[in-house]
């Protein structure tokens, strides 16, 4: 599970850069999840594609939860990484 947690963050942090320069906070994705670790396991007991299904629209709906706030005085940690890499970040 932590692997596929990983790979929504790193999916969903990609394209909220790409689009509105704004990040996903990691830890705030897991601990919604963990939240709803219960009810997810349930679903998945029960019907393995309904599942699916509410895991992607919750998913939709914890993103928004999760976005970092950004300090005015302070870089973005992905800023910061595209300013030191010569070519940017690399997709």
């Amino acid at each position: 599970m932590a692997v596929i947690i990983h790979g929504i963050h790193s999916s969903l942090n990609a394209t909220l850069w790409t689009t509105q320069k704004r990040e996903v906070s990691f830890d705030k994705l897991y601990k919604r999840i963990q939240e709803r670790a219960f009810s997810l396991l349930q679903s998945i007991l029960h019907n393995v594609v309904t599942a699916i299904k509410q895991f992607l629209r919750e998913i939709k709906r914890l993103v928004y939860s999760c976005i970092k706030n950004r300090q005015p005085s302070r870089k973005t940690t992905l800023e910061l990484l595209e300013e030191s890499h010569p070519f940017g970040l690399l997709t």
